[in-house]
Order: C-alpha cells, then structure tokens, then sequence
C-alpha cells in the first residue's frame, strides 16, 4: 500500500514541474525571442514480482510481473521554432529569419542571442539591452571584411566622418545625334554684292568659309552676234499694225550651246515657235511670251531699265540666231533688224573651308548665269553648304570675295566632380561634329582650374554608330586638371565598350549623351544608417555617399538545445551544443537579418492552456491516489483496534 503512496507522490511531482514550465511558457508569451520549454516523463523504477520464463518441456512459460514505482521528469526541451516578426521601425532592432544567433561579448566570454533589440552607447558601440557589445566585422576603406575570427564590436562614433575622395573616372552614356545641325551661317566679310547670309549648314560642321568670285564677262568670241546686248530699243507698248493679223509664222531660233558647261564641245539646236495666234493689237510682250512658252532654251526678263531682253537660264549658249518670214517682218517692227541673245557671265567661284577641328577643304566650281540673273536672295550656291540662302545687293553677284561662317554641332555635357580637398568642380565636356563622317571632336574644361593635360580628343564610331575609338589629343590617358591649394586631379573618361553600345553611340535619334556617374565625393558626416539582409551595416553620408561600415557575425550550433539559459534571452554553449559555427547570413547561412523587426516569442497560448489543463488533470489523480491510499491503510489499521 505504501508503494501506492509513493507512486501517487511522483506523480504530484512530476505535474508540479509540467505546470512550472507551462506557467514559464505563458509567463513569457511577450518576451522577444523567447523559445517555450516542454517536460517530457517517463516511467521510473519498476519492481519485479515474478521474472519472465521461456516456454519449456512442462509448461508454456510466463511473462515477467512488475509493479511500477511511479513517474520522473525525463527531460525539460527548450523549443527553438521561429518566432514571429514584430515591426518596430528602429533601424538597430533585429530579428533573424532561419538558424544562427547574434553574438554578443559579456566580459571577454562569448553568449548568444535571438534577442536583437539593439542600440549605440554614448561611444556609439552596438550593445543590447544589458549592455553587451554585439560582435562583427570591421570594414576597411575598399569595404572589404578580414577573416571571421577577427570578430570584435561594432562600434561607429558619433560623428564619425569620410574623408573626401578626389575623382578619378567618369562615365559616359547614351547618344551623339546623328542627323543633328545647329550650323547657324553668319556673314563675315561682305562682298561680291553678297548682303547677308541665312540658313543652318546641313553638314553641322562649324568653320568658316572663304569665297573668292571671278566674273568673265562676254567678248570677241560673239562677234557673230548681231549685237552686244539683246535690249528692244523700242517701247514694251509698240503695238502691231492691222496688216499683221494674217501672220502664220514660223519663228526660228538656232543656237549653239554647252549642254555640259565644264566642256568644251557645242551643239546645234534649232526650235520654231509659232506665232500665228497673236491678236491683232499684239504687243513686243506678247511675242515674247510665246518664245517663252514655246523654246526649251530661252527665257525672258524686264531689267532694271523697264525693257524686256532675252537670256537662257541653264545653258551657256555660244551662238544665238533668230529669224522670220520676210513677208510678214513681226520682229523688225520691234528690234529694227537688232535680235540678240546677251551672252551669260561665267562666275568662277573658289571656296575653302576651314572647320574647327584645323582640316581644311577647298573646291571651285563654275557658274554660268546672264548679267543680274543673280540679283536678290540666292536659294542655291553649288557647293556653298547645302542648307544656306544668299542675298545680294541690287547690283547682283559680281567679283570679290567674302566670308562667312557656321556654328558648330555640339552638345555639352556637365557633372560635379571633386579634388583631394573634397573641392567640388564643374567639369563640363562638349562633343563636336568634325568634318570626317561618324568624326566627333571632344573638349574637357574645369571653370576655375587650369588644366593640364587631356583636355581635348576624338570619338569615332563605326557605320553602325557604335564606338569605334576614343583617344586623347598630345599622347594622354586622362584628364588632368590643378584645383588651386589641392592635388592635381587625373580623371579617365569612360565612353563604354569599343566595339559595343553600352556607353556613347552615334544614331539618328536626339541627344542624350550624358556624364552618369563619377567616383569622387567631398567629406561627409554620418548621417543615418542601414543593416542589410546579409548583416551588411552602411552608412549614408552628408556628402551622398555611402559606404559600408560593418558586418554582423552570426553563430550556429550543431544542437540549439543543448545550449544554456543563462537569463536575459542569452545563451551559453555547453558540451551538449557543440562549438559555435562563426558565418554570415545568406552566404555561410541560410538566413536573413531583418532590419526594424523583432522576433517574437513563439509561445502558443492556445497550446500552453491545454498542457496546464492535462497537467492539472494529472495532478488531481495523483492527489486520488494518495487520499484513497490513506484511506485503505487507515481500514487496515482498525483491524487492530
């Protein structure tokens, strides 16, 4: 009877540690990072009132009779599920999504955590709420870690500073427009009756163009002629007379011409122009419209003097004859037996053109047109830039020169770079068009600065518009420039990949060339900070720049519950966890530092009530078996009495 006693006892015992725990779990349900605990039982002693026996010769055997001598405590697990994550917003509070632990550093020992409600001390170390320095990794200068047994504690200090970078690469993207012009012409030095000059150049190469004239007037080459002007000496009114009205023509022309005026060789060509429609009141004007609208060759202009004169436009005509039935002289009444053609001047025009790049081009061409044919705008100058007008004085074009010139093609571009004082420059790049097809020149300037080297080059580009080339005038690889009181500063261009699109490239489409990006900065102050997924602390800087400071170190056990509460939501290792695994997260460890959350307890209420209920449960039973034990025992006492 007293075993029931004692196995009554275990029991009460053994609930009372459940509720202990169970009583923990909710008690923390709060707590961040907590990890609940569960009992685990198992049966203790048992006393064997009859061994167990093998079937023999006489009998079948038995099996063994023991009576149990209650319960134990077998075991009290810490359970280490992933908590939940509670949003805080605090940059220094961390939760970890997977395995591992933060490292913390507790008098020269090493313990452990999920707890990351962390903070900076007034010397702007990372700490918990206990006071313990968070271990990490130091970054250098280049943002490089050294190995993880360096471990120590972060520390970033108020105030802390980056020293300024000076600059020394600056990259380029986009387009150079292809198709682009902005060659505005304007008049030099006027002469040659040229007044003024209108228009943009069609090549948008910028330069200036020299133009020398030389006029050769008609000579003796035209002594066949009838005269040496073809001016009606009588009045554009003179009218015909009645008699005339039966006039059937034909009127014929014969002449002599260069079809091609750069040769030598003339030819023939007769037309006949049929005046038989004239109305009987017929004026000079009226037949000469009809040449006009007749002949292929000869047209017909008032010239300053109020009197008409025949000229051919096109065509540099050597001989000009025209002749009519004799019977019915029309042309006599006006021309008095003068009919000529004037002879056209000869313009012989020599232009060189100096572009800004320095090359040179010089042409000459020939121009034939009649005296004053050229007054007023000129739409057209063969070989003058195609995409200008010229306008003359009253006089019309004659010999002489002028000049004139056309802007540039260019786009500029500009970006802030800085000096080893963390100076910041306006750095300004302008790319023009060069007179050599898919030829772009580049200039570099610093507005304040002298520079030293590097300042100009070329870029070319293939058929296709990708980047051929990109080289520096006088031999240089850089840029170089003196800010005043500072290092010089070298900067290398980056124009992209020869041979590919990724950077500057040369296409009908507008510009859009633009310096993205450079690698200097002034000195800046901290300013706020950032904690990655992988543990990764940067720091903004006041100057824009960001830098990374410091790495988290996290720990990984072979057996997390082997490892010891030590209060505070730190653990110890023990020889049941096994060494701590040093890494980092998403690269040594499959896990994720979240940056303004914490880990919750995963305590489940829910779970937790029900263990309390069986445990209470398990507690009263025991409790029976005691009180009817006692009972029993007091019965067999009062046998005696």
């Amino acid at each position: 009877m007293l075993r029931s006693l004692y196995t009554g006892v275990s029991g009460l015992k053994n609930y009372q540690t459940k509720l202990e725990v169970v009583g923990n779990n909710i008690a923390n349900a709060n707590t961040t990072a907590f990890k609940r605990s569960r009992v685990s039982m198992h049966e203790s002693f048992s006393q064997t009132l009859r061994q167990a026996a093998g079937p023999g010769a006489l009998d079948g055997g038995h099996n063994a009779m023991q009576v149990g001598l209650g319960s134990a405590v077998g075991s009290v697990d810490r359970m280490h599920e992933q908590g939940n994550l509670e949003l805080t917003g605090q940059v220094t509070d961390l939760a970890l999504m997977g395995d591992g632990w933060f490292m913390l550093d507790e008098g020269g020992r090493n313990v452990y955590t999920r707890n990351g409600a962390f903070q900076f001390n007034a010397l702007g170390t990372l700490v918990d709420q206990a006071g313990r320095s968070v271990l990490g990794l130091s970054a250098d200068e280049n943002g490089g870690f050294p190995a993880l047994s360096e471990a120590g504690a972060i520390t970033l200090p108020q105030g802390l500073k980056e020293d300024p970078l000076a600059t020394s690469s600056v990259s380029f993207r986009s387009n150079l427009d292809a198709d682009a012009t902005s060659s505005v012409a304007s008049l030099l030095d006027g002469g040659a009756g040229i007044s003024s000059v209108e228009g943009s150049a069609v090549d948008g190469i910028g330069g200036v163009t020299t133009v020398e004239i030389v006029a050769t007037p008609a000579g003796s080459t035209f002594e066949q002629l009838v005269s040496d002007t073809l001016v009606a000496e009588s009045s554009l009114s003179t009218q015909l007379s009645s008699s005339l009205t039966d006039f059937s023509g034909p009127l014929s022309i014969s002449l002599a011409l260069h079809e091609d005026p750069t040769s030598d060789q003339t030819t023939a060509i007769s037309e006949s122009i049929d005046l038989s429609g004239l109305p009987a009141n017929a004026s000079l004007l009226d037949v000469a419209d009809q040449i006009r609208a007749q002949s292929d060759y000869i047209d017909y202009r008032i010239n300053d003097a109020g009197t008409l004169e025949f000229y051919s436009s096109n065509w540099q005509v050597d001989s000009f004859e025209m002749s009519e039935d004799a019977a019915t002289p029309v042309l006599s009444t006006f021309f008095n037996g003068d009919i000529s053609l004037e002879r056209e001047t000869t313009f012989t025009v020599t232009q060189t053109f100096t572009a800004d790049d320095g090359s040179i081009q010089a042409s000459s061409f020939t121009l034939y047109a009649p005296t004053n044919a050229l007054n007023g705008e000129i739409d057209d100058l063969p070989g003058l830039r195609e995409g200008l007008s010229f306008n003359t004085l009253p006089g019309g074009l004659g010999e002489g020169s002028f000049s004139f010139a056309t802007a540039a093609t260019s786009h500029t571009t500009s970006i802030t770079v800085y000096d080893s004082l963390g100076q910041a420059w306006p750095l300004d790049v302008s790319f023009t068009r060069a007179a050599e097809d898919n030829t772009w020149t580049w200039t570099a300037q610093v507005d304040g600065a002298e520079v030293l080297s590097g300042g100009s080059g070329e870029i070319r580009f293939d058929n296709n518009g990708v980047l051929a080339s990109f080289n520096y005038d006088g031999g240089a690889e850089s840029f170089e420039f003196q800010p005043e009181g500072a290092d010089p500063v070298s900067i290398r261009f980056d124009p992209g990949t020869i041979g590919s699109n990724d950077g500057i490239t040369q296409s009908a489409r507008d510009f859009s060339t633009q310096a993205y990006s450079q690698n200097g900065y002034a000195m800046g102050v901290l300013e706020e900070l950032d904690i990655a997924a992988d543990g990764t602390v940067s720091g903004a800087f006041s100057n824009g720049h960001t830098k990374v400071l410091a790495q988290l170190v996290l720990a990984r056990f072979a057996n997390d519950p082997g490892l010891k509460a030590e209060g505070e939501s730190v653990y110890a290792a023990t020889g049941a966890s096994g060494s701590a695994e040093l890494g980092t997260a998403g690269e040594t460890f499959d896990t994720a530092v979240q940056a303004g959350y914490l880990e919750m307890s995963n305590t489940d209420l829910t779970k937790e009530f029900t263990e309390m209920i069986v445990a209470q449960r398990g507690y009263q039973a025991s409790a029976k078996i005691i009180t009817t034990s006692d009972t029993l025992l007091d019965e067999a006492i009062r046998i005696k009495r």
